[in-house]
């Protein structure tokens, strides 16, 4: 039995939380309202521009994972809507854990963008 949508939506507040909630917490607690770390022009596009590249990554990677939980273990991430069945195809065929790996890229995506030390704190 595959588990229902509010399963499905409720397994997904982990992951906002540690990379919506709390990152922005972190940039609204510093008053950081722009992206760049404040260097040259140049140097703040290229981070900028390499931090979003990660995050759509490791978004990506994320969501992929979640749905193959979804889909293939017929469950979710949450505790309480475990999985039935292993999953050992896609990503989990190549990396023991692909969701933290996803979540670590989006964050170190986010810190690359804003730039503050809090968020690399965060990330480690």
């Amino acid at each position: 039995m595959k588990p229902g949508l509010k399963s499905q939506l409720v397994s997904f507040l982990l992951p906002f939380t540690v990379l919506i909630i709390v990152p922005a917490a972190i940039l609204w607690g510093r008053k950081i309202l722009f992206p760049g770390w404040g260097l040259s022009p140049v140097w703040d596009a290229i981070s900028i521009t390499a931090g979003v590249i990660m995050v759509i990554c490791g978004i990506s990677l994320l969501v992929w994972t979640i749905r193959l939980f979804m889909t293939v273990g017929e469950g979710t991430l949450a505790p309480w809507s475990p999985t039935r069945r292993l999953v050992t195809i896609g990503a989990y065929r190549h990396m023991r854990n692909p969701m933290i790996s996803g979540v670590l890229i989006t964050l170190l995506g986010e810190a690359l963008i804003f730039a503050p030390a809090g968020l690399l704190v965060w990330f480690a």
